[in-house]
């Protein structure tokens, strides 16, 4: 069979999700193309602002935002583009949103994709707080993505214009080198940056002093090639390929990462050592080998430093996680609230009884730090980033049930974080993300209960009106409830200050500014004030003592790091420790340091700062430029086109296709032409998108021929298909489930025969309507080797309005239950009914080609049943049950040095099917088992090799044993 349209729009939008590979965002599945998937509201009163070298398009209330990107933008170009010596051919498409809490970017040069910017500054909890200017770090940091990626010289660039803009050799590389060029800019252009980042030295010195660097404990070259699950997980890249990208750029001079840039944009991709060793003679393997003896010497030198005071003394109170923050512990001295992540559960709000050591789960709960009891310790009041108003990612605020175990909803689309209770209980504060500004401000509201005890909050007043960019974290109340201590972070500083606001003055106070990164104030019991600074190189506890004149005072001395601390009403400390395997939740001993003042070690590995950042008042001026209704016509261009060649029973297709999407995606389209040698005509497929009014509205047009069986006189049955598809589709999205309902209706307009007598038949219509609704709430983790909790729904019916008024319908469910952990049992119903006998139940095919790109899904179309290949079955009424197990045998998580394939979980699978007819009331029972081994292949393409027995236990109905090996790639084989 040829390739088909629907095919070609499903690698595009592959293409569209895999070309976007410098991203800080977790690439989401598409439902109805790039739009839906990256939270792109067709409601925005979309505008544009172009440049010299940039098109901006963004909602009309970002529109000063926009014009600060446009400078920092402009003033990335003049800078980045003499080093990277390559000049977009074309105006680079930006879009900048302000429709989430989490701060990010991301980057795609293929297809033309460009830059998305997310407003919102990061949180004191991210590896990105580490910033001065966030606007000019995140334009520095994507534009370099940009300029890196798009390249194409010499072969590449005449395939580039062959096969369209998809082909950038230099999005293949791997995702250390390009987020390792991207930090190293960042950290080079501003003053600030990851490179200089205490946190990065933390991960590096806990695994050279518990003697893990560079080993299978930690991290290997090999291992920083994919998506190694442990601790620091989702840094890796960022770390590591910044260390080697900064120890190149120091041997060699800023020079080499334009020239490695350059020279790969007309080299075959992936052979990234011969490239370094053009330049250098020297490769990557060579380059981990020097720095990691670099990092040795360094960081012993700095334990050698710290550990000349005693270290401070931990108790362990849970397993290491990759995330473990926003700690609060209830008045009554039993309950510490937090969240966390790792490796076999995704973010998660739990409560530990600090006496018994039994923890509970919450609920699933997405980011959200700072939290706070009620004075009765009854309720939690936390935040979390949910979906709302289905295009916004916004922080709320809850309240927990301690008792009750019940969750309220105390606010919506309020862009509240990381609240605060009075121990009065009569109010709260928190961090408020202000729309249009990027500030995030100190907010207070008063709180009470309802008359069914449910506490209710009233009317938000903000305390501290900011300037653009500035950011207030973390507030908590004084023991009196009359003062409130938070940190700001002032955009344009390289560092973080101690703020108090006196609620009945209504005045605020400075009382830490020191040129470091003084974050998690809090109130002890007495109303002394303790804060985590980085001021020693180390983020350590620190008191600010009383009194005129106030100073600060180190009351820690830990190797790597303290985050989150809190205290309890006797006085002791609890906090996040990092250890080589991840943040842990700890009980600290603290005892007085001797001259602890001292302490000051070097951190990081950063090149002298060729900043030139201006002063605050002085920031880049904004390009000349006109604000503009958003138009779709400049980015309508195609994006991706290729010429084809396939053939099929003897007959030759040629032809070609093009694809193609506006920046905001309310427009897609694609067309594809053959010539069908057989037939000797043409065929086509056309299909057109728009969302501009919400749901994803297609029309496709396909005139198509099909082959359908040999005759004895070697003559093929044909048919020429003219079929008209119009459909409406809308997912539907909360934080965790997705629902898509579509609504479509297809006009099949044909005409039959032979290649030996032509079309002689007479030609019909059979029109037809369907209605689909998918449902899933899926959940894995970063160790699951498939859901490991949750349902998935699919069902539609479909009526014909020939064939005798036909009517089909169909029903699958899935439900994934976690025995143990990552071994999951999956049952599974599916049904299929028709009021005519033409529902096909059909097993896998013996032939092999027929077998490339089958989906072998359960739907309207037919059902799949293991076990009896070469097999169909044609009823009225169909069900299959299944019952799956699957279980992990061996994590690998590793590569093969830096070539483009990483390894990661081998793991079975053993399965009992029962298809079942009954109108006949016959069973065809089946088992069978397989081992598959799941990894990265090329760096973005994900593949399970799948070794399968099936037995069909039926053999009236053909049940045969069939032992065979599977490529699978999302839904396909191959």
């Amino acid at each position: 069979m040829h390739v088909s349209f629907g095919f070609l729009n499903q690698l595009a939008r592959i293409s569209i999700l895999l070309a976007l590979v410098a991203t800080d965002l977790p690439v989401t599945h598409a439902q109805s193309g790039i739009g839906d998937s990256y939270s792109l509201s067709p409601y925005w009163n979309w505008q544009t602002i172009e440049t010299a070298n940039f098109r901006l398009s963004f909602d009309a209330k970002n529109a000063l935002i926009a014009e600060r990107f446009a400078a920092h933008l402009e003033e990335a170009h003049r800078i980045l583009q003499p080093l990277f010596q390559w000049t977009p051919r074309q105006k680079t498409q930006v879009l900048v949103v302000d429709n989430s809490d989490l701060a990010n970017g991301l980057t795609g040069a293929s297809l033309r994709f460009g830059l998305l910017l997310y407003v919102t500054p990061p949180e004191t909890y991210n590896s990105t707080y580490y910033y001065d200017d966030w606007l000019k770090l995140l334009t520095f940091h994507e534009y370099t993505h940009f300029l890196n990626m798009d390249p194409t010289t010499g072969w590449m660039e005449a395939l580039r214009t062959i096969l369209g803009d998809q082909v950038r050799p230099n999005s293949l590389w791997s995702t250390w080198m390009l987020e390792g060029f991207a930090v190293y800019i960042e950290t080079r252009h501003t003053t600030a940056g990851r490179g200089r980042s205490p946190y990065y030295d933390m991960i590096l010195r806990s695994a050279v002093d518990e003697r893990t660097l560079d080993t299978d404990a930690f991290i290997t070259l090999d291992r920083a090639n994919g998506e190694y699950p442990y601790p620091p997980s989702g840094e890796i890249p960022y770390l590591f390929g910044y260390k080697l990208v900064e120890k190149l750029a120091r041997e060699n001079g800023d020079r080499l990462l334009g020239d490695l840039s350059i020279a790969s944009s007309h080299r075959m991709p992936y052979f990234v050592n011969g490239n370094l060793e053009n330049h250098t003679g020297q490769d990557f393997y060579s380059t981990w080998n020097r720095w990691i003896v670099d990092t040795q010497v360094r960081l012993q030198a700095q334990l050698a430093q710290i550990t000349q005071e005693k270290i401070t003394e931990t108790e362990s109170l849970s397993t290491p996680a990759i995330d473990h923050f926003g700690h609060a512990i209830s008045p009554d001295g039993q309950w510490i609230a937090y969240t966390r992540q790792t490796v076999d559960k995704r973010f998660s709000l739990y409560l530990q009884n600090l006496k018994t050591g039994q923890v509970r789960h919450v609920e699933d709960k997405y980011f959200g730090a700072g939290s706070g009891f009620t004075p009765d310790s009854r309720f939690l009041i936390y935040s979390g980033v949910t979906r709302s108003g289905q295009f916004n990612f916004f922080s709320d605020l809850f309240a927990y049930d301690v008792q009750k175990k019940k969750i309220h909803r105390l606010s919506t689309q309020w862009r509240a974080k990381d609240p605060a209770v009075a121990p009065d209980g009569k109010s709260i504060v928190f961090a408020q993300a202000q729309e249009s500004e990027g500030s995030v401000v100190l907010v207070r509201a008063p709180l009470g209960m309802n008359a069914q005890g449910i506490p209710l909050l009233g009317e938000p007043t903000v305390l501290t009106p900011l300037s653009f960019f500035d950011r207030v974290a973390l507030p908590k109340f004084s023991p009196d409830s009359k003062r409130v201590i938070y940190s700001l972070h002032t955009n344009g500083k390289s560092s973080e200050e101690i703020y108090e606001w006196d609620l009945q003055a209504e005045q605020v106070t400075q009382l830490v500014s020191n040129g470091a990164y003084n974050r998690f104030p809090f109130y002890g019991p007495d109303g002394k004030i303790y804060f985590v600074s980085d001021l020693s190189g180390i983020d350590n506890l620190y008191q600010l003592t009383s009194g005129p004149q106030k100073t600060i005072r180190r009351l820690s001395n830990f190797k790597t790091g303290l985050w989150f601390p809190t205290v309890d009403t006797q006085g002791t400390f609890y906090g996040a420790v990092f250890k080589n395997r991840g943040w842990v939740l700890s009980r600290l001993k603290l005892e007085p340091l001797k001259n602890p003042s001292e302490l000051k070690i070097k951190v990081g590995e950063a090149p002298a700062s060729l900043s030139e950042t201006n002063p605050r008042s002085e920031s880049p001026d904004p390009p000349q430029t006109r604000l503009k209704p958003y138009s779709a016509w400049p980015t309508l261009a195609p994006r991706a086109w290729s010429p084809f060649l396939g053939s099929h029973g003897g007959s030759l297709f040629y032809g070609a296709a093009v694809y193609g999407n506006d920046a905001a995606d309310l427009h897609e389209y694609y067309l594809l032409g053959d010539y069908d040698s057989l037939y000797q005509n043409f065929e086509a497929d056309l299909a057109y998108a728009n969302r501009t009014l919400g749901p994803t509205i297609q029309i496709e047009q396909q005139i198509k021929n099909n082959y359908l069986s040999v005759f004895g006189d070697n003559s093929t049955a044909l048919t020429r298909l003219y079929r008209t598809t119009l459909s409406a589709s809308f997912p539907f999205r909360w934080t965790w489930e997705t629902l898509v309902p579509r609504l479509s209706t297809n006009w099949d307009y044909s005409t039959t025969g032979t290649t030996s007598t032509g079309l002689t038949a007479a030609p019909t219509l059979d029109p037809n309507a369907e209605f689909r609704l998918f449902y899933t709430n899926i959940e894995t983790s970063k160790l699951g080797i498939s859901g490991e909790q949750g349902v998935a729904f699919d069902s539609g019916v479909r009526q014909y309005f020939t064939r005798g008024s036909a009517t089909r319908a169909f029903v699958s469910a899935s439900t994934y239950i976690r025995l143990a952990p990552h071994f999951i049992a999956v049952p599974r119903f599916s049904l299929l009914w028709s009021n005519q006998p033409f529902v096909s139940v059909a097993g896998r095919s013996l032939r092999v080609l027929e077998n490339i790109g089958a989906a072998y899904a359960n739907n309207l179309d037919g059902l799949f049943l293991r076990g009896y290949p070469a097999t169909s079955f044609y009823s009225r009424f169909a069900e299959i049950m299944s019952l799956e197990l699957r279980y992990p045998i061996f994590r690998i998580f590793r590569g093969l040095g830096t070539n483009p394939l990483f390894f990661e979980q081998i793991y079975g699978f053993s399965f009992f099917d029962a298809g079942y007819f009954p109108n006949n009331d016959v069973w065809a029972p089946s088992v069978g088992s397989g081992l598959r081994v799941s990894l990265d292949a090329l760096l973005r393409v994900p593949l399970s090799l799948s070794l399968e027995y099936h037995q069909g236990l039926n053999a009236n109905l053909y049940g045969n044993g069939q032992c065979f090996f599977t490529v699978y790639y999302g839904g396909q084989t191959f």
